[in-house]
């Protein structure tokens, strides 16, 4: 298990800023792209981008998933990545960094944009934040998730199924932003 200095200062003193590539979560937004990862891309090449992943799933259908510090890399039998997703904060990191950029493996650290994944930044920030960059996106809402999806595929979630009534009387601005993902296969179906 890798074990990462969770926080600037402590990455400052292990000198593991300065090995580091910053992959910017607003490039991504724009982009599609994860740094240097795409979707379509052979997940070895993740691999020797990002260095060993801290987890390796089999999700017993041909499907398969990298995992590193609360980013996952999904793939299929044929390696080819599928999906690059965050989905549901609270799941997929042990510990929510405290910072805007951290550590998702030795080698490369994400920044988060605007946001920091341990404090709650609501849908009216979001899309407030994002009509003053002039960011195009559009909204969408399905059973699981509000969502905010951008050009490039990429979208920002957020949670509408655990804390309100089916019946959408819940205020949206006040949902929770909750993950982000480019998982063009599941968004066409959704």
């Amino acid at each position: 298990m890798l074990i990462m200095p969770n926080n600037q200062e402590q990455r400052r003193k292990t000198g593991l800023m300065d090995q580091t590539q910053i992959i910017s979560l607003k490039d991504f937004v724009l982009s599609g792209k994860f740094g240097k990862i795409s979707i379509g891309m052979d997940k070895n090449r993740v691999i020797e981008y990002l260095g060993p992943p801290l987890e390796v799933k089999d999700f017993k259908n041909e499907r398969f998933g990298l995992y590193y510090n609360g980013v996952r890399f999904l793939y299929t039998a044929s390696n080819r990545i599928y999906a690059i997703t965050c989905q549901n904060f609270d799941d997929v990191f042990s510990e929510k960094p405290k910072d805007r950029i951290f550590p998702i493996s030795h080698t490369v650290q994400v920044d988060s944009y605007f946001f920091t994944i341990s404090e709650k930044t609501n849908y009216r920030t979001v899309k407030d934040r994002l009509n003053a960059e002039n960011i195009k996106f559009r909204e969408q809402q399905d059973k699981f998730w509000d969502k905010i999806i951008f050009d490039s595929g990429v979208e920002f979630l957020f949670n509408n199924w655990c804390e309100y009534p089916e019946d959408d009387t819940y205020d949206k601005n006040e949902l929770e932003l909750c993950g982000f993902r480019n998982f063009p296969i599941h968004s066409k179906n959704n």
